[in-house]
């Protein structure tokens, strides 16, 4: 894939709106092509910071906002309202704004829930879908190149399938295991494309991050990193990432 071509897929990559084949050429190139990854990686975190922290914002954000409206209704046709309406559209513009700034720069837990959430909203279904362990073992193989023993059950949990997806344009295995409505997310890649995040994110030692709903756990296995994600209890995370661990 060139990159004039990784330029017009870009906004549907985000949107995990591509085909599996279109997608793993995306996720290649990225590998392989520093420009069109740091302009992906602009671009998801601007996705981000708009959809995420806009919505959620301030409380004198919200003020804000409601004060912009309720003034840009309560003027009647002509001049005044559209005064009303563009002080609305300013509005709107300074709160992204502020919203960007408000953001910190992403980490490793971060990315992870990103992709969770994605999944959870019906977004990049799983590509297989079978609780037979040999089949995600095939499937890694043949579209991740990775040779993984991949378990069938994580206590009480049971394979649903997996997917590839990517974590700052590196091809990363994500499995997911589920059981009345509760749900882990297994992501493993390997340890090389840590050089993409922070010396914080290196997982030098085990990472657990539980300050959110979703919590994240991340450890190294020899080559790999494996990451848990999931509503959950942190014995749980711990549990599903050790199951992917070397004997």
């Amino acid at each position: 894939m060139k990159c004039e071509e990784a330029g017009r897929y870009l906004s549907p990559y985000l949107d995990s709106e591509l085909d599996p084949k279109t997608s793993f050429e995306m996720s290649s190139h990225f590998e392989q092509c520093l420009s069109c990854r740091d302009r992906f990686e602009s671009e998801r975190r601007i996705e981000y910071a708009m959809s995420v922290e806009l919505k959620k914002g301030m409380a004198k954000d919200a003020e804000l906002w409601t004060r912009a409206k309720s003034a840009a209704f309560r003027h009647g046709a002509g001049a005044g309202r559209l005064w009303a309406f563009g002080l609305l559209g300013v509005v709107v513009l300074a709160v992204a704004f502020v919203a960007v700034r408000r953001r910190p720069a992403a980490g490793l837990a971060e990315d992870l829930r990103n992709e969770w959430a994605a999944f959870e909203a019906g977004r990049g279904p799983l590509e297989i879908e079978s609780s037979d362990p040999s089949a995600a073992e095939t499937f890694c193989r043949e579209r991740l190149g990775l040779a993984l023993r991949v378990p069938g059950k994580v206590g009480s949990l049971e394979l649903e399938g997996a997917r590839r997806c990517s974590l700052r344009g590196a091809g990363t295995a994500f499995f997911s295991y589920r059981n009345s409505g509760r749900r882990v997310v297994v992501f493993l890649f390997s340890a090389d494309h840590l050089d993409r995040y922070s010396a914080e994110d290196q997982v030098r030692s085990p990472i657990v991050d539980d300050r959110q709903d979703v919590g994240v756990l991340a450890l190294r296995s020899g080559w790999k990193v494996i990451c848990a994600v999931g509503a959950t209890s942190v014995e749980e995370l711990n549990a599903a990432a050790k199951a992917f661990q070397d004997p």
